[in-house]
């Protein structure tokens, strides 16, 4: 659908208070947020008959101002009066939401908000339940070490040997410490951090480790291509989630065995990353839905259906675009499109 065929929707107001709201609006496909302030200013701080006086000023026949004339304003200031609102939607088929029914739809939008927060959180648990048994696998290899080692430091004589062998323990310890590290880090709750420029090289290689704790890497090569200026203004825990389960989902749809390729491209208003396995590909039928809540194809138990609606839900917070390209037989790719902050520093 194109943008003169979308219904457009201008927020009257601004601010904290109606970010979910603008969040909610910005998952439907077939809803365009438009702005009615002035370019540069605040919507928050213009009044109500600037604004729905500006709408009368806009010729609905112009192709140009088509694209800006809103179909619904939603007033969250508590100050448009009636005869404003009258006098322009009558004129220009707007139609105006206010008072409590816009306060009701604040209130839903910051419940979805909430239940979208939560959602996202138990996915992150539930996958941490999954890493537990490659966790416990990975554990008892250089526990194994340390047990040894430390017999023979026990009985050996020679310093020497005694300090190769402690070398060894001390390596065996830190891989102990960076696991617990790794899933202590990717368990905690998101939205406590702050926004960062996060270096997607690293981002997607540690998603990689964390993952290789809940899914058999044995038989899947890896192939890399990253920009060297690959960065994003994000969370880097969301990120990390995101790029978790797009991986886990690779490997599992590999069934363990195949070529799993990440990489990322610095393009200049974009930065493009793509996830791409060699596995049985996706129905036709099945990919306008994978986004879906509680949408799975894995039988009951193996999977909660909430994982890729997450990831999408964590893409569009971070002002971010996610695509799917998939051929049965052949595999899927996941595009995942991210606003520059280089672009963004310049403007």
């Amino acid at each position: 659908m194109t943008d003169i065929g979308r219904m457009k929707v201008a927020i009257l107001g601004g601010g904290q208070r109606t970010q979910p709201l603008m969040e909610l609006l910005g998952h439907l496909h077939d809803i365009q947020i438009v702005e009615l302030s002035p370019q540069g200013s605040s919507v928050e701080k213009t009044s109500p008959s600037s604004l729905l006086g500006a709408l009368g000023n806009l010729d609905s026949s112009a192709p140009a101002n088509a694209l800006l004339q809103p179909h619904l304003v939603i007033d969250t200031t508590g100050h448009l009066q009636s005869s404003e609102s009258n006098s322009n939607s009558s004129e220009q088929s707007v139609e105006v939401l206010k008072g409590n029914g816009a306060k009701l739809l604040l209130e839903l939008a910051e419940q979805e908000h909430q239940v979208r927060g939560q959602i996202s959180h138990t996915e992150k648990l539930a996958t941490v339940g999954t890493m537990v048994l490659g966790i416990a696998h990975d554990i008892n290899n250089p526990l194994h070490v340390i047990l040894g080692f430390s017999e023979n430091l026990c009985d050996e004589a020679y310093s020497e040997e005694i300090r190769d062998q402690a070398k060894e323990i001390h390596q065996a310890a830190k891989r102990i410490i960076t696991m617990c590290q790794h899933l202590t880090g990717y368990a905690r709750h998101g939205q406590t951090h702050p926004l960062s420029i996060i270096d997607l090289e690293e981002q997607l290689d540690e998603s990689l480790k964390i993952a290789k704790y809940a899914a058999s890497f044995n038989r899947v090569s890896i192939l890399k291509s990253y920009s060297s200026k690959a960065r994003v203004l994000a969370k880097a825990e969301e990120l990390t989630q995101i790029f978790v389960n797009l991986v886990l989902n690779a490997i599992q749809a590999m069934n363990g065995s195949g070529t799993l390729t990440l990489s990322s491209v610095t393009h200049q208003e974009k930065i493009c990353v793509k996830i791409q396995d060699t596995g049985p590909g996706i129905p036709p039928t099945h990919l306008p839905k994978i986004f879906e809540p509680f949408f799975t194809t894995k039988p009951p138990g193996k999977g909660t259906g909430l994982g890729l609606h997450s990831v999408r839900t964590l893409v569009h917070k971070n002002q971010g675009k996610i695509f799917v390209e998939s051929e049965v037989g052949q595999g899927t790719c996941f595009h995942l499109e991210f606003p520059n902050p280089s672009s963004r520093e310049g403007c």
